[in-house]
């Protein structure tokens, strides 16, 4: 299985899914209903039969879902977030930084007043200690901590070497951390955090990370659970990650711009055992995954987790092992299949019809690369 086929595979699996199953029934049978029947099932059968669509429909579908991606990607480049930190900050130009001497000296001159001696010394950051507004001063070129003391940490900066004031300010108002041991020794790892970045008044980076559960596995501790969400303007990055038991475990990773940039991996997790000191390929029994986009999906309820490891599966055991449906509005209108000549994933629709997945993931790709080469250069 080519390095070039797996890419493509993967693009498509990270370009897919959402669909929020509504279903609803009543609890005491409709009058002129025969109380025999299974309400939701009558209803789930009903709504299937309305929702029906045409593989033309269905083809329509996928396209225009990749065509929301696009302008996803188009109206992400132009961004704010984008603008402070890769256009204004690191002036970011076909791969190269040219703002990274300026960046570089900002934060190093900055090193001189924070203190990082006393977080080497003691092995953890303390929000007390270091609580208090810190400053670059133009005229100087130098960085003042205010006399005030305070429980929050406030930074002030400026976000382009052209500027002559502040318009940003970096505040971390909560930081609670725990003490773990990792090969032996104590370290003090988060458990709570909340930062907040502030650009010319308005929110441009926020990070809430709410809850965080360590465990202990022979000579060290790994997170087991977290609850963590990231702004990014105008991005929501959300990570939940739930252990239900001492070897099984469900994730979610989620993006959300407000509109149309709707986008999450899920993942159901279960493991041979709990000695996660010496997780490989083989540790993992069960692995369900699924991906959303919009209202696509594209779902493995089978064996991703033995494919694993493999290290050169072939065609027919690659699609004996996975069982790969493409939903759309939580419909099924296609299975996906690897063809070993085409080295590429199949689609094959309710008619019998098929098609190369590259048909859609080829052209979303070369489109992309336009869009964001001002930033990464010719890939």
């Amino acid at each position: 299985m080519h390095l070039k086929t797996i890419f493509r595979f993967l693009s498509f699996f990270v370009l897919a899914l959402v669909c929020f199953t509504m279903v609803s029934c009543s609890e005491d049978p409709a009058p002129g209903t025969d109380p025999t029947v299974d309400p939701m099932e009558e209803e789930m059968e009903m709504e299937e039969e309305s929702n029906e669509t045409t593989v033309e429909e269905d083809k329509a579908n996928i396209q225009t879902t990749f065509d929301n991606m696009l302008v996803c990607v188009d109206d992400m480049t132009s961004a704010r977030a984008i603008d402070v930190l890769l256009r204004d900050f690191f002036n970011v130009s076909d791969g190269e930084a040219y703002n990274e001497d300026w960046a570089e000296e900002l934060s190093g001159n900055f090193e001189g007043v924070f203190d990082f001696e006393h977080i080497e010394e003691n092995g953890r950051f303390n929000i007390l200690h270091h609580g208090g507004r810190y400053y670059y001063n133009h005229n100087t070129q130098s960085w003042v901590k205010g006399l005030a003391a305070s429980e929050i940490v406030t930074v002030q900066f400026p976000t382009s070497p052209e500027l002559t004031e502040n318009n940003a300010s970096l505040i971390i108002d909560q930081y609670i951390d725990q003490s773990i041991v990792i090969d032996g020794e104590e370290i003090f790892a988060p458990s709570k955090i909340h930062a907040l970045l502030d650009v010319d008044g308005q929110r441009l980076f926020e990070l809430n990370l709410d809850k965080v559960t360590y465990e202990e596995n022979s000579s060290f501790e790994i997170p087991v659970e977290i609850d963590a969400t990231l702004f990014l303007d105008p991005m929501e990055i959300s990570l939940d990650v739930v252990r239900n038991s001492s070897t099984e475990f469900t994730g979610i990773l989620g993006f959300n711009d407000g509109s149309q940039c709707r986008m999450s991996l899920e993942a159901d997790i279960a493991l041979a055992d709990d000695d996660f000191e010496n997780l490989t390929e083989e540790s993992i029994e069960r692995l369900h995954a699924k991906v959303r986009i919009g209202d696509l999906t594209l779902q493995s309820l089978a064996g991703l987790a033995e494919l694993l490891t493999m290290d050169d599966p072939n065609e027919s055991t690659i699609n004996s092992l996975l069982d790969l449906d493409v939903l759309f509005e939580d419909l099924k209108i296609a299975d996906m299949e690897y063809d070993e000549t085409e080295e590429n994933f199949v689609l094959y629709y309710k008619d019998t019809s098929s098609e190369s997945a590259a048909n859609y993931v080829d052209d979303f790709l070369e489109k992309m690369e336009a869009m964001v080469v001002e930033f990464t250069g010719e890939w």
